[in-house]
């Protein structure tokens, strides 16, 4: 269980941004080789987060799950138990939609346009 202390007002307005900002990254660095990996660690094991109460991942957990996501080519990286649960309540499966999206951008359009 985690305090309620994790959860302020900014918590999802923040967490929107963040897996936008990296999927955008992504499709608009594609072209030019460029590897995006986001990575959401969940709740990290440091002293910034030591009044909080719940499972913790070590950094040195997430590092290494980095560093293989990069090796495998992975989009992202979902590390700890709190990331997992958040993870799992979007759906959202980038393989189905992320194609599309990048086939406009190489095409010279702009997937963020309104139509």
């Amino acid at each position: 269980m985690y305090s309620s202390r994790t959860v302020h007002r900014w918590w999802n307005p923040y967490c929107f941004r963040h897996t936008l900002g990296p999927n955008a990254a992504r499709v608009e660095l594609h072209g030019q080789g460029t590897q995006v990996v986001a990575v959401y660690p969940g709740i990290i094991d440091t002293e910034m987060a030591s009044d909080v109460q719940g499972t913790k991942i070590a950094p040195e957990d997430v590092v290494a799950r980095m560093l293989d996501a990069v090796e495998q080519n992975l989009p992202e990286v979902i590390a700890g138990e709190w990331a997992q649960h958040v993870k799992s309540s979007v759906r959202m499966d980038q393989s189905e939609i992320y194609p599309s999206v990048q086939r406009v951008w190489d095409a010279g359009g702009s997937p963020w346009a309104r139509a």
